[in-house]
C-alpha cells in the first residue's frame, strides 16, 4: 500500500510542544507510525509563542474571532493569520490530517468561546480552531479528524478507509484505472453507490477525453465518496451483493445461519468485520477470484484494526 501523507498537531505524539510543555499520547497515532508518512505542524509555536507559554483563547468580539492569552489578554490574532497566510497549504498533496481536539488553533469542533480574557464563563456557543478552519476550507474534501473523536471505532476506521483510499489512488495508466475501479466497487458501493455508479461511467470515457482529464474527474468523485461515513444498511445491501457469488453452492443450513448473522449486524449485536471473515472463508473455499481482490475486505492495513471504542466520541 502507499503511505498516505498525514498533517499532524505536533504536540499529538511528536513533541512536547504543548502550552504546559507536554505532549499527548495517543496509541493510535503510534500504531500508525509505520504505515503513514506524518507531516507535523504546531501552529502556536511555528507563529513564535514559546514553550511553555500561557493558554491562548478563543474571543468572540463584536461578530469577530479573536486569538487571546487567556490571563494578560494579550492579541495574536494577527501572528496566527499571517501564519496561516504563509502556511503551505495548497503544497501539501496531504490525504488527511489528525489535529488537537479542543485546541484554539487546532481544534475542528467544540471549541470553547469567550467573551474575554480573565476569568469569565464561556459562552454558550463552541467554535472551530483559527488554523483547524483554514485548512478545512482548503481541504473541504479531505477526512480532518481529531486525537478525541478517532477513539471511536466507527470514526477510526471510516478516517482510516479513507485515506488509505485516496493514497492508493494513483493509475498510470487507463488500465490501471480500470483496475482501480474493479478493485474498489463494492468498497465504493458501500460508501456512495451513486458516485459509484457515475465513476464507472467516468472510466468508460465515453466521450473520448484525455486520460489526464478522467483521472481528475474521477478523484474529485473518490473523495467525494468519503464525504459520510458509511451507513450499516449499505454495508448490508454490499453484503448480499457478494453473497449471491456463491449463495448456491452453499448447504440451505449455512445459507440460513449467514442471513441470521446479517440480521445481528443490522441489530448492533454483530461487528461488520465478522460478517466479513465469514464470508471470505466462503471465497477461499469457491476460489472466488474477483471477490479475493475487492479492497472492502481489507480498506487499510490489518495491523491497525482495533475494533475497540472508548465510546466517548460520536458521530
Amino acid at each position: 500500500m502507499m503511505k498516505p501523507k498525514i498533517l499532524i498537531s505536533k504536540c499529538i505524539e511528536h513533541c512536547q510542544c504543548r502550552y504546559d510543555g507536554t505532549m499527548i499520547k495517543s496509541d493510535f497515532v503510534q500504531m500508525l507510525k509505520p504505515f503513514v508518512e506524518f507531516i507535523t505542524v504546531c501552529p502556536e509555536v511555528e507563529m513564535g509563542l514559546s514553550i511553555p507559554r500561557q493558554s491562548l483563547r478563543l474571543i468572540y468580539h463584536e461578530g469577530n474571532i479573536q486569538l487571546i492569552e487567556s490571563i494578560d489578554g494579550q492579541d495574536h490574532t494577527e501572528k496566527m493569520n499571517a501564519f496561516i497566510r504563509d502556511f503551505p497549504l495548497e503544497q501539501l498533496n496531504i490525504h488527511g490530517s489528525i489535529l488537537k481536539n479542543r485546541s484554539p488553533s487546532c481544534g475542528i469542533s467544540s471549541v470553547k468561546t469567550y467573551s474575554s480574557h480573565g476569568k469569565v464563563p464561556a459562552l454558550a456557543f463552541k467554535s472551530v480552531g483559527m488554523f483547524a478552519r483554514a485548512l478545512q476550507n482548503h481541504y473541504e474534501d479531505l477526512p480532518i479528524e481529531d486525537e478525541g473523536r478517532l477513539s471511536n471505532y466507527v470514526i477510526r476506521d471510516h478516517f482510516l478507509t479513507s485515506i488509505f483510499t485516496l493514497a492508493r489512488f494513483n493509475p498510470l495508466n487507463h488500465h490501471e484505472l480500470v483496475e482501480f475501479h474493479s478493485q474498489n466497487k463494492y468498497l465504493l458501493m458501500a460508501y456512495h453507490q451513486k458516485n459509484q455508479k457515475i465513476m464507472g461511467r467516468i472510466v468508460a470515457n465515453h466521450e473520448n477525453l484525455s486520460f489526464e482529464a478522467v483521472k481528475k474527474t474521477y478523484y474529485i468523485y473518490l473523495k467525494g465518496v468519503f464525504l459520510e461515513p458509511v451507513h450499516p444498511g449499505k454495508n448490508e445491501n454490499v453484503i448480499l451483493h457478494m453473497f449471491g457469488y456463491f449463495s448456491q453452492q452453499l448447504s440451505i443450513e449455512e445459507r440460513n445461519f449467514y442471513l441470521e448473522q446479517i440480521k445481528l449486524y443490522r441489530q448492533h449485536k454483530l461487528p461488520f468485520p465478522a460478517l466479513m471473515a465469514m464470508m471470505y472463508s466462503w471465497i477461499i473455499r469457491f476460489d472466488v477470484e474477483y471477490l479475493k481482490q475487492q479492497t472492502i475486505f481489507e480498506p487499510y492495513p490489518k495491523e491497525i484494526l482495533n475494533l475497540r471504542d472508548s465510546g466517548k466520541e460520536r458521530i
